[in-house]
Formats: C-alpha cells, sequence, structure tokens
C-alpha cells in the first residue's frame, strides 16, 4: 500500500489497486470510477468518459449546483471535456452519474470526522460574514 502506513478507518477496505499512473500519466482508471472530495465531502464522480460535479467554489466558499437547474455533466472524452455541462443532451447519463455520487456520498457520510476543528469553524464564520456584506465583501473604497 502507498499511502504511508496509515490506519483505516473500522470498516474502510482499500481494494489495492492504485491510481499513480492516472494522475502521473493521464492513464484509464482502472475503478468503475473516481470519488472527488472537498475535504470530507464528495463533490464529484468520474467514470472513464463521465464527470459529474456537484459542488464549486465561487469567492472562496463552496456552493452546491442542486436546485439551481444547471446540472454539471461533463464528457471527458469530447475536444474541451470541461468547457460546458452536456447534462442536457445526456440526461440518462445525467441520472446514472447522480446515482454514482449518491452511492458514493452514503459510502463516505459515516467516514466524516465528527467535528470541525475550531480554527476552521472560525475561517467558514468569517467568509461567510464577508460574502453576507453589501458588494459581497469587497469594499472598493478600502482598497490599499
Amino acid at each position: 500500500m502507498r499511502d504511508g502506513g496509515q490506519t483505516l478507518a473500522a470498516g474502510v477496505t482499500i481494494d489495492g489497486r492504485s491510481i499513480s499512473e492516472v494522475i502521473l500519466r493521464g492513464a484509464p482508471t482502472p475503478h468503475e470510477r473516481l470519488v472527488l472530495f472537498d475535504n470530507e465531502n464528495v463533490v464529484a464522480v468520474r467514470t472513464q468518459r463521465w464527470k459529474y460535479v456537484t459542488h464549486d467554489y465561487a469567492r472562496s466558499t463552496l456552493f452546491p449546483y442542486q436546485g439551481r437547474g444547471y446540472p454539471q455533466l461533463y464528457d471527458m472524452q469530447s475536444v474541451d471535456p470541461e468547457h460546458y455541462s452536456v447534462a442536457a443532451r445526456h440526461p440518462d447519463v445525467l441520472d446514472d452519474m447522480h446515482q454514482l455520487w449518491q452511492r458514493a456520498t452514503t459510502e463516505f457520510v459515516p467516514l466524516r470526522s465528527k467535528e470541525v476543528p475550531e480554527p476552521w469553524r472560525s475561517m467558514r464564520r468569517s467568509q461567510l460574514e464577508r460574502l453576507t456584506q453589501p458588494g459581497g465583501g469587497s469594499d472598493p473604497s478600502k482598497a490599499p
């Protein structure tokens, strides 16, 4: 195992298939799907052809796409794979990828840390306060 000898959480299994070649050389993944995280949140799933993204960053804050009417599905075999969502053209694939994301979320939610460390809670509060100020927290009159 190439994880530096870390101890796994109870109930977690590792399949032993390395994704080093995927990361280093762009090789196909040996897995049915890859799960992409932001900290402990499942934010995307990827298969050989498709990538389904459920969250994105705006002004240093993670926002969900769900309920915004524009699901993010990318055909990773197209010429410009992540320039435009193809969800409207592939509703069947969108549904399949959403189900993969739901299964991954169900699998990994129980493994989350039970408490967020205080420095992270404080940082998140300050980011939210900044975003809720008029102008999204940016005040050109206070620029250096």
